[in-house]
């Protein structure tokens, strides 16, 4: 199904996006309940601020109105105050988005609600359902408030409510919204990268970003997106630290003419991963990152206080659907980065608009730390995000409980720098990340259905370093060649800690789990029985080095065992560390050992081995 969306419904949906569900009025203003979707009375509303607390707002944005919560909340004399506007008198469920929090009270003035929490999702934030209030027809004071003094101080973002008697309808209207993740469960990973008008080489000064995008080489990028990285999606910023487009695009250029580009790049880009069956995504930063796209979007109050948002959520809506249906659906997917800066807003009008041209279109909006804005999204942005709880999860690796409920779990982490790009001159692109950590993250993902994304950094003229290649060509063949033949076979070890740190520990292919050294020992070994003799060319050997723990074995051999029981050592090492790849000879045998020679003083604890993979020729 195809989402046309015209100019005069585009301002309609924009006054809606205002009034209607999961928006908020401004501070000290009476806040009119929506009856079929949920509302959002926002911690910052309430005037006077509540004594003792502060807002607080991302360090990186700098903007008022980028709301995100209010903090130092700990006495029962602090209480949050709204004025509502009840359509109808009735009972209203309410939902707590908080973090240190462990009981609450709700007054609507009937029926006061006393709701303990739990601390459920990253850093103890949670959207909590409370119950419900009764409301009278018309004018309510709504308080929330501590039932006794604690003794740090919480934090609260928003109280939101929906009639008890609209649920059921505004479910059945956001499970008609969400689209199908499975082909993202299918293929375990992808990778991501932001890479635009912000890029430079890797000496020297950047070019025009006309000329940047007109000489990218998709095809080659395509290639080694497929054969090299093996990867399944493709994340593209087209917007990140700058605003310049790489396509045409009417709407950019009634906004701000001259951040678009002559060359369609995306529409390209699109053509030559869809031949090698890789689908593409886009990221979309909304732009404090360029003054002038900022100020155009946002009004003259850009800078110092909440701006007009139906600004730029006009504008975000017009380029927004140009691109969805002049792509279709060649454009798998939407990233929305900082979504403090739509929330509070009309989201299920939103979600429309981002699956123009195409309804199996994902979509997600970055909610960082705090738990989904919305539940008109399909999949958690999942920044950084690498400790995401299974028990949360079904089989398929959807939320069914906690603050990321109905999203597909998502994990999107860095391989290179800490900063997501190449935004400076002459910056270097360093590995952060080893292979075997990639193999580790999206084999534990692909156990529990939780998808990776792997971002890397690209120089301006698409360079992709050679390390990093390299570590992506691991991560294919751990991932979609044939596993280690050494996964799950028979082990046997010379000694052993208790408690659970035996030989299978070290080839479940679980990186969780450890083979220990018996107590005291400094040499030891490992076999593994393959069942039948085998052709063996390569090895992978993971040491625990989690923190405390630390690297201990200086002396290792791998040895295959001859037909008359002895052993040969077909490789050799000193220290393992995170991870050690070693190829060598092919050897026949059924039975090989790694063969720990030398340690260095663990000092009360022993050296661990999380992984010894074999690998046939």
């Amino acid at each position: 199904m195809k989402h046309t969306i015209s100019t005069a419904v585009l301002l309609a949906l924009v006054f809606t996006c205002q009034v209607h569900a999961e928006s908020a009025s401004a501070p000290g203003q009476i806040t009119a309940l929506d009856q079929a979707g949920k509302t959002v009375l926002m911690a910052d509303d309430v005037l006077p601020p509540v004594p003792g607390t502060a807002f607080f707002q991302a360090v990186n944005s700098g903007k008022a109105f980028q709301r995100i919560w209010v903090e130092g909340w700990k006495t029962r004399a602090q209480i949050f105050s709204w004025q509502v506007s009840a359509p109808t008198a009735g009972a209203y469920a309410v939902e707590l988005v908080s973090s240190g929090v462990t009981e609450v009270v709700v007054d609507g003035g009937k029926h006061p609600l006393q709701s303990s929490i739990k601390a459920e999702g990253w850093e103890g934030w949670n959207r909590a359902r409370l119950g419900a209030v009764q409301l009278k027809a018309g004018a309510n004071t709504l308080t929330l408030q501590l039932p006794k003094d604690q003794a740090t101080g919480g934090k609260v973002r928003s109280l939101e409510l929906i009639p008890v008697a609209a649920r059921a309808a505004y479910q059945k209207r956001v499970d008609a919204l969400r689209s199908d993740t499975t082909w993202m469960r299918e293929g375990k990973y992808g990778v991501m990268l932001q890479y635009g008008g912000w890029g430079y080489p890797a000496q020297g000064d950047k070019k025009l970003f006309e000329q940047v995008v007109q000489e990218f080489d998709v095809e080659k990028f395509a290639k080694q997106v497929d054969e090299d990285m093996g990867a399944k999606w493709v994340i593209w910023s087209i917007t990140w630290r700058g605003s310049h487009f790489p396509m045409p695009l009417k709407s950019v250029d009634s906004i701000v003419p001259g951040h678009t580009t002559r060359r369609d790049l995306a529409a390209d880009l699109a053509a030559a991963l869809k031949k090698r069956g890789i689908k593409l995504m886009f990221y979309y930063h909304p732009g404090h990152e360029d003054p002038t796209w900022w100020a155009a979007n946002w009004g003259p109050d850009a800078s110092t206080a909440r701006g007009d948002k139906a600004r730029f959520l006009k504008n975000w809506q017009a380029v927004i659907a140009e691109i969805g249906n002049r792509y279709g659906d060649d454009l798998a997917g939407w990233f929305f980065d900082d979504g403090a800066l739509y929330s509070p807003a009309g989201f299920e009008v939103l979600t429309k608009v981002a699956k123009s041209g195409s309804s199996n279109r994902l979509v997600s909006y970055n909610s960082w730390i705090l738990p989904t804005f919305t539940d008109f999204q399909d999949v958690h942005m999942g920044e950084m995000f690498t400790n995401a709880n299974p028990a949360d999860m079904d089989a398929c690796g959807i939320y069914q409980s906690g603050p990321l409920k109905g999203n597909q779990a998502h994990c999107m982490v860095t391989v290179n720098s800490e900063g997501w790009g190449v935004w400076q001159p002459n910056t270097s692109i360093p590995l952060r990340m080893s292979a075997g950590q990639a193999i580790a993250l999206v084999k534990r993902g692909a156990a529990r259905g939780e998808v990776v994304s792997l971002n890397f950094d690209m120089y301006e003229d698409g360079t992709i370093t050679p390390e990093t290649l390299e570590m992506f060509r691991q991560v294919k063949k751990a991932i979609r060649l044939l596993p280690p033949v050494s996964e799950g076979k028979p082990a046997t070890v010379s000694g052993e800690w208790p408690g659970g740190y035996g030989a299978d520990k070290a080839v479940d292919g679980d990186p969780g789990t450890f083979w220990a050294f018996a107590k005291g020992d400094t040499a030891a070994w490992l076999e593994v029985d393959l069942g039948k003799p085998m052709n063996m060319s390569r090895a992978v050997i993971c040491e625990g080095v989690t923190a405390p723990r630390v690297p201990l074995v200086s002396k290792f051999t791998i040895e295959a065992q001859q037909a008359d029981g002895s052993w040969k050592a077909v490789a050799n090492g000193t220290d393992i560390g995170a991870e050690r790849t070693l190829t060598f000879q092919p050897a026949a045998a059924r039975k090989f050992r790694l063969h720990v020679l030398e340690s260095k003083d663990a000092k009360g604890t022993s050296p661990v081995v999380t992984e010894f993979q074999i690998f046939a020729k």
